[in-house]
């Protein structure tokens, strides 16, 4: 499982995930899904186990938008008996606003 998180390696991650590979990764968008796909591997690399009753995502229909999108969460349990249930939640924002005309917002 995941030790420590290395600031040269979330900057990494960050840089990857606004790059233009992903389009903006606009809510319903293609490049929003081919992140959270990324995501996912990311996080099962890093030993996490699904949040969701045994699912990566939790999906919605994205307001005033285009279709559905998800929230990707994972979970690390615990090893210390005494503070094993205890939760911390560490978040961010997957979706973005995508493109507009001939630009992608990054």
């Amino acid at each position: 499982a995941l030790a420590v998180v290395r600031k040269d390696s979330l900057q990494a991650n960050l840089t990857h995930l606004s790059s233009a590979q992903y389009a903006g990764r606009g809510s319903g968008d293609a490049g929003n899904e081919q992140a959270a796909e990324w995501l996912i591997a990311k996080f099962q690399a890093a030993g996490l186990q699904p949040a969701f009753s045994g699912d990566w995502k939790q999906k919605f229909q994205v307001p005033r938008g285009k279709g559905h999108t998800s929230n990707v969460a994972g979970i690390l349990p615990g090893n210390d008996p005494e503070l094993r249930n205890e939760i911390v939640v560490v978040g961010g924002h997957l979706d973005h606003l995508g493109t507009s005309g001939s630009g992608i917002y990054y």
